[in-house]
């Protein structure tokens, strides 16, 4: 019994509630590009439609006809942009591969996609970006 008493003690104090973390994997990758990032490994939370349309206009994005690019309900998302900053070829990219929250804030972590070796490749700077749109955080961290 004394064992019992003692191994459940043990349970009830490991347990801390400090460190929840739950997995969301409701997020989507809408767009990615190679052309038109910025320079250094970065990213952009974005709240609000008037920012968003902002960002299209800085990116030039604006000839885009992708309904899912364009239609963004701030009330239930965010908009993520995720910079991976300057490559010397072409062939690279970054994008969102796991989401997941830890105490109020939004985790994201990110991937970046390399060339093959011996992949035929552009010969050119890029800046490759990706545009996410994610659940509503009011705190976000790129991992």
């Amino acid at each position: 019994m004394r064992k019992l008493a003692i191994l459940f003690s043990f349970f009830l104090f490991s347990c801390n509630s400090s460190k929840k973390i739950y997995s969301d994997n409701s997020f989507e990758n809408l767009y990615k590009a190679e052309i038109g990032g910025k320079s250094e490994l970065s990213f952009e939370h974005i709240h609000t439609n008037n920012k968003y349309l902002e960002l299209i206009n800085r990116l030039n994005l604006n000839d885009i006809e992708d309904q899912k690019l364009l239609d963004i309900n701030f009330k239930e998302n965010d908009v993520l942009v995720t910079y991976l900053g300057e490559r010397t070829t072409g062939g690279y990219s970054i994008e969102i591969e796991e989401v997941y929250w830890k105490e109020s804030i939004l985790y994201v972590k990110t991937k970046e996609i390399k060339p093959g070796k011996g992949d035929m490749v552009t010969m050119v700077i890029t800046h490759p970006f990706c545009i996410s749109l994610i659940p509503k955080a009011d705190k976000v961290i790129l991992k």
